[in-house]
Order: structure tokens, then C-alpha cells, then sequence
């Protein structure tokens, strides 16, 4: 647009100029989204806003004055119902979550029944949403929108028990090594002034620990019937699937990962601090607690790490006087809201996971299980491949590719014990 068309005022300020040309700008935009929704779709997304940009003749434009709906979106405050909009889910006022809910089952339905978007949002849509859902590439469109997957990857660790609390390190190749320190320096003191240094180069060694990435795989098969039914939560209903699955399968290979095809988990790990305890005593809890460095106890990511079997035993355990370790935090006031305090074992938080044997209780500073990261998620999809033709039914895959396991340093950040007996199933 021109800048006498500017709405409301004669032209827009300087930071508002500079903030058009960084908003209009097609390599900006891939800078910005490249960290969330990897290199290949955010150089796609900046190719096709460029062709956009040409299209509509702003290529000729000073960019200080363009103004499209769409651009506003991602820099002025997103509009109520942008497929762009990355508020969390549960951060929308209800309105918005069914004006979010239409606009990506009307991408969907268009994807399978090529029905315009515009004409499923109604004459009331926002004119720059209908482009955005309505665009496609030079390989015959994109089926998922792009705020799909950031919407995903970002309420993975809230869902999670273990994944929210592990370190995660974003990695270039395939594979590569972590260093890791294998003793740690030691110090020498002086009687008199001018005593020669003793040297401690020899005290300090260094290790090196290997990841390879691995890739883990989510598919979900819908109905044709039911993306052309007037549904708009089967949209919420897919991303809940794969967010659940993702998180789930997370999790699982954190905790007990074999590393052969799959991340290494703490069941398995070696280097971890074992300890023997058969029974649950208090004062055999209180060992393997105090078998972690001290040093690590006050870490945000310092938590017990077992299965429910073993929670409840646990629940049970009292201490000298009597008094139960485990405090619950989670009562209930009134019958309303409960009163925010963390539940803990002996003072620690705990982290629940249902693959761990009834034989394992550990306890650490989760920040040294490293994850790294290859790529967060990609989408593919399909209406034709394997049976999806012949059973009507659209096919959408999500794939992970990461390596992980615990990178340990000389002191002692986890101890474990997996030969716990006594411990049943409550089911």
C-alpha cells in the first residue's frame, strides 16, 4: 500500500517503518522460525511470502509502508482466530479456541475435499488467514498449517514428567561427541614465598561420551468422513494425539531406553551411583538420597524418579517419630482449587513414570540427562500411500530425530537402585 493509504494516519512512525521492512523481509521471516519449525519449512514459508510479496506488487513498494493483514499478526499482536497464533491452548479465552479450531479443520477439509477456505469461514474471515490457509507450494500444498507444529513441540514439556526436566541441546549432524570431565583438578599449596608450583596438568582428565540420533515416530489415520463431518475438535483431538504420544514415548525411553535404536534411559544407563537397597526403610531412603552429591540437592531438576507401584509403597514409609516422608501437596481447599504446594519424598519432588520396574527408585539432578536434539518434528502426510486409499483415510505422521542419555561428571548427580523387592502392583 501506498502511504496515503495508511489507516488513521498520515504515515507510520519510524519504529513503525523499521518494523514493516523487518516484517516484509522473506529472510527475516526464516530466521525467526527456522529454530521452531526446522531449516527445509521455514526456507518454504519465506519462499512463498516472497512470492506473495510479488505478486501483490510489493516488491516495487517502499516496504516501509506495506501493510498486510497477515504481517500484523505476527508483529502488532496476533488476531483472534490466526492459524498463526501461537498463544498455548490453554491460554485462549474460549471464543478463540473455536475460532482456531475452525480455521484449521477448514485447512484440513480443504487439503482432502479442496473446499475454499473462504468459503467455509464465511464472508466474516479475516481476508490474510484465508491466503494463509489457502497458500501452496510448487509440490501441490502444504496439509498442516505451520503453527501446527510449534503448537505441539511446545506443549510436549508441559504434558511430560521426565522430558520438561532433562537438558536439551540442539545438534547439526547425526552424530558426535559430548567431552566429559574424568577426574577432577586437584590443588597443591606452598610452605614458603617463592616455593616452586607443583604441576597438576596430570590431575585433569577428559572423556568423551557419543550420541547418535535416532528417530522416533508418531502416526494417527483419520477418516475422510470424519475431517468432512461439521467437527472442528477432531483438529484439537489430532494435536492432543500426537501430543500425548510424543510425551508418552518421551518419556518412556528417559527413563528405560535400552540405547540400541532408541535414546538410553536411567534404568540402564551406566555410570549412574547403584545402590543396594531391597526394602523400603527410611533408613535405607535416606542413604540413597544422601548417595547424591549434596551439592546437587538444590537443583530445580533434582527429583525421585519411579513408578506409581513404588509411589504408593513410599506413601506408606514413616520416619523415626512416626510422621510420614511423604507430604502431599496437593489438598484441596473448599473443595475448590488445590493449594499450589508440591508433593515431596523426604523434601524432594517426584516424577512418575509407568515403564520403570517395581524394582527401581532413583533420585537426581535430571539436568544430566542430556537430549540432543536433530530435529524437533517434522509432518508428513498422505491420501495414498500404504492402505489410505483404498480405506478412505488420510495418514498424518510426525518424526522425531534425537539421541539421549545421562552425561555424568565425576561427582555424583544420581544414584539408583533396581533390586527393590517387595513392591506389588496395584492392579
Amino acid at each position: 500500500m501506498s502511504k496515503g493509504d495508511w489507516p488513521g494516519k498520515t504515515e507510520p512512525t519510524k519504529d513503525e517503518q523499521e518494523q514493516n521492512l523487518r516484517a516484509t523481509d522473506p529472510a527475516a521471516l526464516k530466521a525467526s522460525v527456522e529454530a521452531i519449525v526446522g531449516d527445509t519449512v521455514a526456507r518454504a514459508m519465506a519462499d512463498m511470502f516472497q512470492k506473495h510479496m510479488k505478486e501483490a506488487g510489493a516488491d516495487k513498494t517502499d516496504r516501509r509502508y506495506l501493510r498486510f493483514p497477515e504481517i500484523e499478526a505476527a508483529t502488532r499482536g496476533l488476531k483472534t482466530h490466526d492459524v498463526m497464533d501461537r498463544t498455548p491452548w490453554n491460554e485462549l479465552p474460549g471464543e478463540q479456541r473455536g475460532q482456531r479450531r475452525a480455521a484449521l479443520n477448514a485447512f484440513f477439509r480443504q487439503a482432502i475435499f479442496k473446499v475454499p477456505v473462504g468459503e467455509q469461514l464465511g464472508s466474516d474471515a479475516d481476508p490474510g488467514l484465508v491466503r494463509a490457509l489457502s497458500t501452496t507450494n510448487a509440490d501441490g500444498g502444504y496439509l498442516i498449517p505451520p503453527g501446527f507444529i510449534p503448537e505441539i513441540t511446545r506443549d510436549i514439556p508441559k504434558i511430560s514428567q521426565l522430558f520438561q526436566f532433562v537438558r536439551r541441546i540442539p545438534v547439526a549432524g547425526d552424530s558426535g561427541e559430548m567431552p566429559a570431565v574424568g577426574t577432577n583438578a586437584s590443588v597443591t599449596w606452598g610452605d614458603t614465598e617463592g616455593s616452586a608450583m607443583t604441576d597438576n596438568s596430570s590431575s585433569v582428565t577428559f572423556g568423551q561420551n557419543t550420541y547418535t540420533v535416532k528417530r522416533m515416530n508418531a502416526m494417527v489415520k483419520l477418516s475422510r468422513e470424519i475431517v468432512s463431518d461439521a467437527n472442528p475438535d477432531i483438529v484439537t483431538t489430532v494435536v492432543e494425539l500426537f501430543q500425548e504420544a510424543i510425551a508418552r514415548e518421551n518419556d518412556k525411553v528417559i527413563a528405560i531406553g535400552s540405547g540400541t535404536g532408541r535414546p538410553t534411559g536411567l534404568y540402564s544407563a551406566s555410570g549412574i551411583t547403584n545402590v543396594t537397597i531391597t526394602s523400603l526403610t527410611y533408613a535405607n531412603i535416606v542413604k540413597l538420597k544422601h548417595s547424591v552429591d549434596i551439592r546437587y540437592h538444590s537443583s530445580p531438576s533434582f527429583r525421585w524418579t519411579m513408578n506409581q507401584n513404588v509411589l504408593a509403597a513410599l506413601m506408606q514409609v514413616v520416619d523415626g517419630n512416626g510422621l510420614p516422608i511423604f507430604v502431599d501437596g496437593g489438598v484441596p481447599i473448599n473443595g475448590g482449587a488445590l493449594t499450589g504446594r508440591v508433593s515431596t519424598i523426604l523434601g524432594v519432588p517426584y516424577s512418575i513414570e509407568a515403564s520403570l520396574p517395581n524394582n527401581y527408585l532413583g533420585i537426581g539432578d535430571l539436568r544430566y540427562y542430556c537430549w540432543f536434539d536433530r530435529q524437533q518434528l517434522a509432518v508428513e502426510s498422505t491420501m495414498e500411500g500404504g492402505d489410505s486409499f483404498a480405506a478412505h483415510q488420510m495418514w498424518i505422521k510426525f518424526t522425531q530425530r534425537c539421541d539421549g542419555k545421562p552425561i555424568l561428571p565425576v561427582t555424583k548427580p544420581m544414584a539408583r537402585t533396581r533390586v527393590l523387592a517387595g513392591v506389588t502392583s496395584l492392579v
